[in-house]
């Protein structure tokens, strides 16, 4: 399967969702990774703005995509949007599932290497356009 087929294959119930389910994923990895580190004593204010600096950057991307499609008139422009969306979706879901399973929550494996291969499919559609 390509990553078009993937991004052809995923809807979102409304235009909010392509944009708000990452940003809940961002959260979540936060909260998660977060947790991680206060359990284990291992809480870093540098290595806290190391990781908001990265979902700051992950939100200007999504703005990006958002304005892609309510300024342009290009015929992909929802493809573009739905793939940026979901790449930082996946990319947020596999740290959620590594962090959980650091706190030692049982994480199926099958699970995460579902994930991790969706990724890599859709890192060769990056590399190929």
């Amino acid at each position: 399967m390509t990553a078009e087929q993937i991004i052809n294959q995923i809807n979102f119930a409304s235009p909010t969702w392509v944009f708000v389910v990452p940003l809940i994923l961002m959260a979540l990895d936060f909260a998660t990774g977060f947790l991680n580190a206060f359990i284990k004593h291992e809480v870093k204010s540098s290595v806290m703005r190391t990781g908001l600096a990265k979902k700051a950057g992950e939100v200007v991307i999504l703005v990006i995509g958002e304005l892609i499609v309510y300024a342009t008139v290009i015929p992909v422009k929802t493809q573009i949007m739905n793939f940026l969306s979901i790449y930082i979706s996946l990319m947020e879901l596999i740290s959620i599932l590594e962090n959980l399973a650091l706190l030692g929550v049982p994480v199926p494996r099958f699970i995460v290497k579902a994930l991790h291969q969706t990724q890599e499919l859709m890192d060769e559609g990056k590399e190929g356009e």
